[in-house]
């Protein structure tokens, strides 16, 4: 199955939390690797099944103290698609976009109660902190 998954990461320019899976100007994902050390600082990453937006990571990259950090958030992998592997494959790519601009922190945002993210993230060698 995991080649029936393609990957497309971009810039939002959206109006509201709701229109992110809808957003059509990202650019294939090896397209973009290039082109990730730009200024801007929000980024998402999208996976898609068909043509259908099926996952999605965000991506806030911020400096604190001369230190290069990125926080992943709104991880999303829509149910009919669980158990594919895609939330996985979403943060295996935002982390190689972090190793690629040698980002020095890495942190998480999640919901308390969100446990099948919690166990993805543990899985990857994240530490969860309350």
């Amino acid at each position: 199955m995991k080649d029936k998954i393609s990957f497309f990461i971009g810039i939002p320019i959206l109006k509201n939390r709701e229109e992110i899976n809808n957003f059509s100007l990202y650019e294939p994902f090896n397209d973009f690797y290039g082109n990730f050390e730009k200024d801007e600082k929000w980024y998402h990453i999208v996976a898609k099944v068909n043509n259908r937006c099926v996952g999605n990571i965000s991506l806030f990259l911020d400096k604190e103290d001369n230190c290069r950090i990125c926080t992943l958030f709104n991880l999303i992998v829509r149910i009919p698609y669980r158990g594919w592997g895609i939330g996985y494959q979403l943060v295996e790519k935002a982390l190689c976009l972090c190793s690629k601009i040698k980002v020095d922190k890495i942190k998480v945002m999640l919901f308390e109660e969100d446990k099948i993210a919690i166990n993805l993230y543990r899985e990857l060698g994240f530490e969860i902190w309350k």
